[in-house]
């Protein structure tokens, strides 16, 4: 995966998977400080966990870089929490979730 850094010029597309992503601009260096990382989820818990598509990119990612990564939201609508997520050990959490309803702390 590769982080850019977004602004209000950003330019989008359609990636493969039908999500918008960033045509182009600089590629965020943890050198450059701490982030916040906005990550797309299938289910949510109020604890923070979630559920992704399964191949584990983002856990991976967060686990070589969590140092750098300042807050970790996740984008989802409510209908999408569940009372519990299972958590496994690689799983990373999320710091808050935005719905179209509310912003949850988790």
């Amino acid at each position: 995966m590769q982080w850019h850094r977004v602004d209000g010029g950003t330019v989008w597309q359609k990636g493969r998977h039908g999500i918008e992503e960033p045509v182009d601009g600089p590629l965020w260096r943890s050198e450059e400080g701490p982030v916040l990382v906005t990550c797309p989820l299938v289910g949510f818990d109020r604890m923070g966990n979630r559920l992704g598509m399964g191949m584990g990119c983002y856990d991976r990612w967060l686990a070589r870089h969590g140092a750098d990564v300042a807050c970790i939201v996740g984008l989802a609508f409510s209908c999408q929490e569940l009372e519990s997520i299972p958590r496994e050990a690689h799983d990373v959490r999320m710091n808050y979730v935005i719905t179209e309803a509310e912003i949850i702390a988790c």
